[in-house]
Order: C-alpha cells, then sequence, then structure tokens
C-alpha cells in the first residue's frame, strides 16, 4: 500500500468518523489505520513512506570480512 493509499484510507475514516466503518469499507484493519493515524500525528504524511532496509544480501557485502 502506498502513501497516497493510505492517506485515502484516513481520510475516509475521518469523513466516515468511524474507523471500523472505513477498516470494513476499505479492506484494512483497524489496527493498521490507527497506526498509520498515529504516525501521521507525530511526524506528518513523509511518516507514511516505506523506510528503506538493508537486503541481506547487502549487509553481509557491507561486513567485515571473514580471516
Amino acid at each position: 500500500m502506498g502513501s497516497g493509499q493510505k492517506l485515502e484510507v484516513l481520510a475516509l475514516a475521518y469523513k466516515l468518523g468511524n474507523v471500523t466503518e472505513a477498516s470494513r469499507l476499505s479492506g484494512v484493519s483497524r489496527n493498521t489505520i490507527y497506526r498509520h493515524r498515529k504516525l501521521t500525528k507525530q511526524g506528518g504524511t513523509e511518516s507514511l513512506k516505506r523506510q528503506e532496509t538493508l537486503s541481506l544480501h547487502q549487509k553481509l557485502i557491507l561486513t567485515e570480512p571473514l580471516k
């Protein structure tokens, strides 16, 4: 789910005034909506963007070679 879709679900919940109903209509769990709402309040819409993490392969390349 992209940050645009997350914002749409949050807008739906706000419009309906009911997270449970927004969850049912959008197919997104209530917990997810509450988590996204909390992230938005704490860090704005930028906080909804996916965070890049290193893959296992990238981590292995960055570690010190075995001796």
